[in-house]
């Protein structure tokens, strides 16, 4: 099965990685400890060397997108995160070093809560090499459960999912994800929308389905341990109540029975929105969103 990688110019403009979308219902200053822990452990994992995003880049950087990820500019982002209060509204991503022709192995973006919508969330998303999840490496699951565990969300998936850090051909691009995610349901896309009113709900099922109380709750259960769940499928327990619904030892993007079991177990709290996942036009993203309650697409 190969992977899809668009190029344009000789450059990969869209890869697969291990995709983390973390959510966040409580306002920055109650998630800052746990992103700043996050990024401790992806810096040590990654040895990430670059940095762009509101405020963040030194004087001088110019119109660049990235900065080198000085001594300076790690002291600084530390300590918006040591003092979330000071600039609730930053968003920042740190990434590895890419050359010319690929994208970076190793991302982090967070998007801290903003907006006056009860619903809206603020959102924490990693990139991460997909080989050793894929292959069932058990000491980089176990490091990537420990990460987790570490954050305050409200909810969340774990998956492969299809990455980019700029379209160059919208249409094309928009053809080969459609024919993609037709073949492969497991695969996930970034959605840069979906936070403005997740709220209390989650917005689809992953590998991994990252799950607090407030979404149990809506789920009619006041545990993890009490949810309903298909053969194959089992619950991770995390301190506060929340925890991770797993479906299998390693990620899949073929379209599972157990798969589609489980997108029916937690539909009463799923958020469906019009937004566009990156790749989709409206429609065809509101399809995908349901791609596990639906029959499967044919191929276009």
């Amino acid at each position: 099965m190969g992977k899809l990688a668009p190029t344009h110019a000789g450059r990969v403009y869209a890869d697969e990685r291990l995709l983390v979308s973390l959510f966040f219902e409580a306002p920055h200053a109650e998630v800052a400890g746990g992103v700043l822990a996050v990024l401790d452990r992806m810096l040590e994992r990654a040895g990430m060397t670059w940095i762009g995003g509101k405020r963040i880049k030194a004087e001088g950087a110019g119109t660049a997108l990235y900065a080198p990820f000085s001594e300076a500019l790690a002291k600084r982002v530390r300590g918006r995160l040591e003092r979330p209060d000071a600039h609730p509204d930053e968003w920042f991503v740190v990434r590895d070093e890419a050359d010319e022709s690929t994208l970076p192995r190793h991302r982090l973006r967070y998007d801290a809560r903003t907006g006056s919508s009860p619903q809206a969330t603020g959102r924490l998303e990693l990139w991460l090499p997909p080989e050793p999840f894929s292959s069932g490496d058990e000491q980089a699951s176990t490091w990537l459960v420990d990460l987790l565990a570490r954050v305050a969300f409200t909810s969340g998936t774990v998956s492969i999912g299809l990455v980019s850090e700029g379209v160059p051909d919208p249409v094309g691009f928009n053809r080969a994800v459609v024919e993609r995610t037709s073949a492969h349901p497991g695969l996930d896309l970034v959605d840069p929308t979906v936070g403005a009113r997740l709220g209390t709900c989650h917005r689809g099922i992953g590998w991994l389905t990252l799950l607090s109380p407030a979404v149990l709750a809506r789920l009619g259960v006041a545990r993890g341990d009490e949810l309903e769940l298909p053969r194959g499928v089992s619950w991770l327990p995390f301190d506060g109540g929340r925890g991770a619904v797993r479906a299998g030892k390693t990620p899949s993007l073929d379209d599972d029975p157990k798969m589609r079991a489980l997108a029916l177990a937690l539909w009463p709290a799923q958020h469906v929105h019009q937004g566009c996942p990156i790749g989709l036009y409206e429609a065809d993203g509101i399809l995908w969103q349901l791609r596990w309650l639906l029959p499967p697409r044919p191929r276009r």
